[in-house]
């Protein structure tokens, strides 16, 4: 997936993991120009990790909640604030996060808020649903209260699904702005594979003039018997 959609960063939730490392990330990125992020999972559930260029975003800064990771970077001169969730399927515990969540979405650049929000925003948004909720009206609330839009989803109308039931809790919200600036911007459905959630795809087809991209190698190649007569017969 990253190399097919030539990914600027990649958020995955529930990795059920309560310790990553750069072993376990190289499997998952496939070059070696990347950092990452991570927030433990609690007991065999939850887990966040997001992977990110490092050669194609700068000026990293990274906070973190039990179910947020909230990334800060520069991206072809824009200042942009991502923030990724995996929130709670006890309505409670989303509440607490909105209120968490508030006070990162006054940021002077660019932001967007993705992952799985475990709520609808309306009643069509999960089957066999007919009324609002209080905990549809908490998420509407915030909302409305951070100025964010929900950004329309193309390719399906349901995110999640099991044997019985269907709804629309991944999603991105973001600020009109953003919108603006990648006029030719879209969030797609992706087929889904072994997961129960479908992955979702932020991309814009504006075309950036990226700077030369830096040389780059393995200590232990050097050292390598073979390696001289390697660069020596397949350098171009």
């Amino acid at each position: 997936m990253v190399s097919q959609y030539n990914l600027s960063f990649i958020g995955l939730l529930e990795s059920k993991k309560d310790f990553t490392d750069a072993f376990l990330v190289r499997k998952l990125w496939p070059n070696l120009d990347f950092d990452f992020a991570w927030v433990p999972s609690i007991g065999s559930s939850r887990g966040l990790l997001i992977i990110w260029n490092s050669v194609l975003l700068s000026n990293i800064t990274v906070v973190s909640g039990s179910c947020w990771i909230c990334l800060d970077f520069m991206f072809h001169s824009f200042s942009i604030r991502h923030i990724l969730i995996y929130a709670s399927n006890l309505a409670s515990e989303r509440l607490s996060m909105w209120s968490e969540l508030l006070p990162l979405t006054n940021y002077s650049g660019l932001v967007f808020i993705s992952g799985d929000f475990n709520e609808v925003l309306c009643p069509a948004e999960r089957l066999n649903c007919s009324k609002f909720s209080p905990s549809m009206v908490a998420i509407r609330d915030f909302l409305n209260e951070s100025e964010l839009m929900d950004l329309p989803l193309q390719g399906c109308t349901f995110t999640w699904h099991n044997s019985y039931s269907k709804s629309r809790i991944d999603r991105c919200f973001s600020y009109l702005s953003a919108v603006n600036v990648w006029s030719s911007s879209s969030l797609s459905a992706l087929p889904r594979g072994l997961s129960d959630h479908v992955p979702l795809l932020f991309q814009s087809s504006a075309k950036f003039d990226w700077v030369p991209k830096p040389f780059r190698s393995i200590d232990t190649w050097w050292d390598h018997s073979e390696f001289s007569e390697f660069v020596n017969s397949s350098w171009i």
